[in-house]
């Protein structure tokens, strides 16, 4: 992967593989969101073209899990992202339940049946913020 990191030296890459699996991460959060309340989440993703082989593009889910990292609510899901480039994307989160981790998956595309080897890299990921509701 050559694509410089959009902010600082480093940036994490996810895969999904043709075999149905998929990578993950999980962050624990300082401090818990709550529940039935709106929160803001910005960060910027790109794909690789060139990334041994896992080249096609996918897209990133967004999940509360316990610390177990069993899913509990999916919280966001981008769309396919298939640049090349840096593009920040903001997501919106509604917490059904109190949420203390959060977990990052590589995913297929919609409506996609067949896996496949893909990748999406991430990059600046923002503090959380609660959403300003009119």
């Amino acid at each position: 992967v050559y694509l410089p990191a959009q902010d600082g030296g480093s940036y994490i890459g996810l895969i999904t593989r043709e075999d149905g699996t998929y990578e993950e991460i999980v962050q624990e959060l300082p401090l818990s969101l709550k529940q039935n309340e709106c929160y803001k989440l910005s960060l910027w993703l790109a794909h690789a073209d060139t990334y041994v082989g896992y080249n096609l593009p996918v897209r990133l889910r967004i999940w509360n899990c316990d610390k177990n990292c069993k899913k509990l609510q999916l919280l966001a899901t981008s769309k396919l992202i298939s640049n090349t480039f840096w593009e920040q994307v903001i997501f919106f989160m509604d917490t059904k339940v109190a949420c203390k981790y959060l977990l990052f998956e590589a995913y297929y595309g919609p409506g996609i049946f067949i896996p496949y080897r893909g990748n999406i890299l991430i990059d600046n990921v923002s503090l959380i913020e609660k959403c300003r509701r009119a």
